[in-house]
């Protein structure tokens, strides 16, 4: 996932720092979400080095940490984050 803090008002302000995070694949299946076939079958017929960025392993962060991480850098700007607690739990208590 990634994502960049910008003013959506003022296009002559520079984005913030940027995020980039891996989240496990495993702890998201765990919360219901689903791999498609056809997905894993585009990705079989990739660049190798493309290949393990998308689905290797290393650097895999639980999705919590990611959206800690989420939160943290839309502290102060407009992004809702009941739209990314929808993202990361699928559903808003």
């Amino acid at each position: 996932m990634g994502a960049v803090k910008f003013d959506p008002y003022n296009i002559e302000r520079e984005p913030g720092p940027g995020l980039y995070i891996r989240p496990d694949v495993d702890g998201q299946i765990a919360r219901g979400r689903e791999v498609q076939e056809d997905t894993l079958e585009w990705w079989t017929r990739q660049n190798e080095e493309v290949r393990e960025e998308a689905l290797g392993t290393e650097g895999r962060v639980p999705v919590e940490q990611m959206y800690r991480e989420l939160n943290r850098l839309s502290l102060g700007s407009t992004l809702s984050m009941r739209t990314s607690y929808l993202f990361i739990e699928k559903t808003c208590p």
